[in-house]
């Protein structure tokens, strides 16, 4: 059951009520309902907790005893108190000072958890960030070195002729270029596990933070 179709039964069976007083019943039930979607709760769990429009209703009559005179405007604050009772929880009608404040509490536990929690988390995803991209350069570099030794050496050969110490480098160039050929799907591996963790981190931090905010 929806909130509309809780709400067009329950107005159903008190339609016997002024309407001046189901005005009232409505606006109380509507900010109870919007002061639980706000804290989190979905709208089926609310409606369960409100209970059977019908029954709600039945006790609504009873309280407010229709065959007195319909011009009496009998006070809800005894209803309130019984409704509360009935779904097991007592809902706070937020007014616009509450509200205001409840907001600026919001903000502060923000502000504090970004500086104690964010702020770490980031520097950390920076860190691993970093390590990552340092990784591939590496692998880069080896290979970008290796050829420009071998390259330049061959050079050298061709200029100067013959020598042992130009083919040494030669050789270390080579070695050098299929290490970082070598090495580059390892650091590959590393570098998108690095970034997943860093993905990880920053999921499991925003949530942290926002559930720390809806708790307060």
């Amino acid at each position: 059951m929806t909130r509309y179709e809780w709400e067009r039964e329950l107005k159903k069976y008190i339609a016997a009520l002024p309407k001046t007083e189901q005005a009232k019943i409505f606006d109380y039930y509507g900010e109870i309902f919007e002061d639980k979607i706000e804290a989190g709760m979905q709208e089926e769990q609310i409606i369960r907790e409100f209970g059977n429009p019908y029954d709600v209703a039945s006790r609504i009559l009873s309280d407010f005893k229709i065959e007195k005179e319909k011009t009496e405007e009998p006070d809800l604050s005894d209803k309130k108190e019984e409704t509360k009772k009935a779904i097991h929880e007592t809902p706070t009608v937020n007014t616009p000072e509450k509200k205001e404040t409840s907001a600026f509490s919001r903000f502060i536990l923000a502000a504090v958890l970004f500086i104690f929690v964010g702020l770490p988390a980031l520097a950390v995803l920076a860190g691993l960030a970093f390590c990552g991209v340092a990784l591939l350069v590496s692998a880069v570099a080896l290979i970008l070195g290796g050829i420009f030794d071998f390259f330049y050496f061959v050079a050298m050969l061709g200029m100067y002729g013959y020598s042992g110490a130009y083919l040494a480098h030669l050789g270390i160039g080579l070695m050098i270029t299929a290490t970082g050929f070598l090495l580059s799907p390892l650091f590959l591996f590393l570098t998108k596990k690095l970034f997943m963790l860093c993905g990880k981190i920053f999921i499991k931090t925003g949530n942290y933070i926002s559930n720390k905010r809806k708790v307060n």
